[in-house]
């Protein structure tokens, strides 16, 4: 039987969730994560200039 799998979520993209992101993307992490932040100040400030504004 197959498992399903599921996302880690990370809540904060302080420093700390986005240095757990960085840290499981390195250990050869396979399932997807995602980053729920809810300021949205700190996103503007994170983004490249590349990227659409939000």
């Amino acid at each position: 039987m197959q498992q399903a799998s599921y996302p880690t979520v990370i809540l904060g993209g302080g420093f700390a969730g986005l240095f757990t992101a960085l840290h499981l993307s390195q250990q050869n992490y396979f399932d997807s994560i995602k980053i729920i932040e809810l300021d949205l100040h700190c996103l503007r400030c994170l983004r490249t200039e590349n990227e659409p504004s939000l």
